[in-house]
């Protein structure tokens, strides 16, 4: 039968503090899909409560849990029971966790002060998607453009005398004048020029001082 049929459906809460894991019970065992409704203050709890062929189908779990914390008892979880949902239900606001948890495997990061919308939040999930507070989504999206931006616009590595005299270009600085500044020959102005032009993908000075720019090299 599947794991979806409303008879078939087993949660497990692993909260330590106590209130909010009384308040997720109240809250979860108000949907009649789900058979039984479990809550564990750790995850050693959790697992002497279970046999690996008994796992329930969608878990609560907060990151900082005693002894076993909330990563690798996802982690266990997910080795012993690859399909299970599990929904992340932690104050921690750290791209690094949030990362993590989803690398791993779970299907939702919710903050805890948004959990007064718990059903819509974990009905998604059970639906086939993910959910994540609008505040994670927001910073699952931006790293993801940055990683993006990254790929499409390498680093760019400028030595010293390259960067004095790209601020120079960039001053409207004419050859000869940089060539003076610097008390270096015009060939060797043109020759960094030359080498600034290719790392930037620019074809004149306009163009240097507007990808100089757009780089943040001013």
């Amino acid at each position: 039968m599947p794991t979806n049929s409303p008879e078939r459906i087993r949660v497990v809460v692993v909260e330590d503090h106590q209130q909010f894991r009384d308040f997720l019970r109240t809250e979860l065992v108000k949907d009649t899909r789900f058979r039984e409704v479990f809550t564990f203050r750790s995850g050693e709890e959790f697992l002497s409560h279970f046999s690996d062929e008994d796992l329930p189908d969608l878990f609560f779990l907060d990151i900082h849990l005693p002894h076993i914390g909330g990563l690798d008892l996802l982690k266990i979880i997910k080795s012993k029971k690859p399909d299970a949902k599990i929904i992340i239900l932690s104050n921690i606001d750290s791209d690094e966790k949030i990362f993590e948890m989803i690398k791993f495997g779970a299907l939702g990061y919710i903050y805890k002060m948004d959990a007064g919308n718990l059903r819509s939040m974990y009905d998604v999930v059970l639906a086939g998607g993910a959910f994540f507070s609008p505040t994670v989504a927001l910073r699952i999206a931006t790293s993801l453009h940055k990683v993006q931006v990254e790929t499409e616009n390498p680093s760019i590595i400028m030595t010293d005398r390259e960067k004095q005299i790209l601020d120079l270009v960039i001053e409207c600085k004419k050859d000869s004048q940089i060539a003076d500044i610097l008390k270096i020959s015009h060939s060797t102005v043109r020759f960094h020029i030359k080498n600034i032009c290719a790392k930037l993908e620019a074809k004149t000075k306009l163009e240097i001082t507007k990808k100089a720019k757009e780089r943040g090299f001013a």
